[in-house]
């Protein structure tokens, strides 16, 4: 029989919760300054950043998640990991946009808007079968994911050595239906800035399978990038 969760703990994980849904001007949040902090709480920073206008703040953020690189036990970066935390919308997308065009040389705003712009498709086609998706869904899927392309060409026209923007291309160009020469392209380029980039190998494995050996291989050797 699986041990019954103490109430302190079912207690915190309410408060975790709570904070995440709570309207962001609540309470002031202290910025996490190491990985102690979690990844919603800095989603939540983030947010309350962008909601308030606080550019710099915001881009400051950005800069110390993507220095960070990649937490011990996951593969995906720690950018991601919290910019995937952030709701994503269509005035969150705005608010990104206001940054973007605040700071047009910091690629990471565009990369923000990038990823936040494919879960915003996806919520637009929904999470059934490809036949059970309405043409509504269909379009609102194919327009933002659009969304998401241009802002990733603009991440990478300011820095192009930007591996993560690379490996996130892999996902718009399945989303897109694009060739697996397409796919193989980003997967270099990603390779070439960054040849550890599991995160590429991961998401062009599906129509790539010397990507999914590299992957599985990856794997082998730094078990720790399996973790969630």
């Amino acid at each position: 029989m699986a041990p019954k969760e103490a109430p302190v703990t079912r207690a915190l994980g309410w408060l975790v919760a709570l904070l995440a849904l709570a309207p962001i001007s609540a309470r002031e949040v202290v910025i996490p300054t190491g990985y102690g902090g979690s990844d919603t709480q800095r989603a939540w920073v983030l947010r309350r950043h962008l909601a308030r206008g606080e550019h710099a703040q915001a881009r400051d953020l950005l800069a110390r998640l993507h220095a960070r690189g990649r937490k011990a036990g996951d593969f995906r970066t720690a950018f991601e990991r919290a910019v995937s935390r952030v709701p994503a919308s269509g005035a969150v997308l705005e608010q990104l946009e206001a940054l973007a065009q605040a700071y047009p040389k910091d690629p990471l705003p565009r990369l923000a808007r990038g990823i936040l712009a494919i879960h915003y498709a996806w919520e637009a086609r929904g999470s059934g079968y490809a036949n059970q998706v309405t043409k509504q869904g269909w379009a609102g899927f194919k327009e933002r994911i659009a969304w998401a392309d241009r802002d990733l060409d603009l991440a990478l026209a300011a820095d192009p050595t930007l591996a993560h923007a690379h490996a996130t291309k892999i996902i718009v160009a399945r989303a897109q239906g694009k060739s697996e020469d397409v796919i193989r392209a980003h997967l270099a380029r990603a390779l070439e800035h960054d040849p550890g980039c599991y995160e590429a190998y991961r998401r062009a494995g599906a129509v790539h399978p010397p990507a999914a050996e590299a992957a599985a291989r990856l794997l082998r050797e730094h078990p720790e990038l399996g973790g969630r």
